[in-house]
């Protein structure tokens, strides 16, 4: 992966993760073609956190991931969907490094993955919110894929060919995006970035005198 950034337009890198044992096949990315990724690409495809790079002079530009989002977080997921987001909308680019793979033991059983599914379209509901109230055309189109293409279709589809996992796993997802939105709505952003109680005490008295009715009637930064 690290040739691709040989390219000194390249911002982020995505590469395959393929599955091992015998779990649901969630958080996987297979594709054999090498791919540039600009603001025309479809988000959701452009490759999983689970191999990923960033340029770290790309990701200062942008203030860093939203740690909102993402494994611990209060909205669970969607931290590299966010970054790569925030960057391809201030006008960088990336690429899938195809040859570069790593293999992720599929260790989840059923419920675990309906549950990571929910948490995952907790995160896009998010990411959804913040495009919308960033004024991002872009931000409804998003919204629209994350409950039709892949959310309910989805779930029609895994319904039809019998796949009852993937069929609650696509439920859950919906039923993530939907909350996510909501909550996403309601929290304040400072830099294109989520902000909660404890990430305010963390900012500097500027900052703070900065968002502070904004925290109280939610507006962006």
């Amino acid at each position: 992966m690290a040739e691709a950034f040989g390219a000194s337009e390249v911002s982020f890198a995505f590469g395959q993760v393929v599955g091992s044992a015998d779990g649901v096949p969630v958080s996987v990315t297979i594709r054999d073609e090498p791919q540039r990724i600009d603001a025309e690409c479809e988000l959701a495809s452009i490759g999983h956190g689970a191999n990923m790079a960033f340029r770290r002079s790309a990701l200062r530009t942008i203030g860093g991931f939203d740690e909102v989002l993402g494994a611990g977080g209060p909205l669970r997921a969607g931290e590299d969907k966010d970054a790569v987001w925030r960057l391809l909308c201030a006008g960088h680019i990336g690429a899938y490094v195809a040859d570069a793979i790593v293999e992720h033991v599929l260790w989840r059983g059923r419920r675990q993955a309906v549950r990571l599914s929910y948490g995952y379209g907790l995160g896009w509901g998010a990411l959804s919110a913040k495009a919308i109230r960033d004024n991002r055309e872009d931000g409804q189109g998003l919204l629209r894929a994350g409950i039709g293409p892949l959310g309910l279709r989805q779930a029609w589809r895994d319904l039809r060919a019998g796949y009852a996992t993937g069929t609650a796993s696509s439920l859950a997802w919906t039923a993530g995006v939907a909350t996510g939105v909501c909550r996403g709505w309601s929290l304040p952003l400072h830099n294109g970035r989520f902000v909660t109680e404890e990430v305010l005490r963390e900012l500097t008295p500027s900052d703070h005198s900065l968002t502070k009715d904004q925290r109280d009637e939610g507006i962006p930064a």
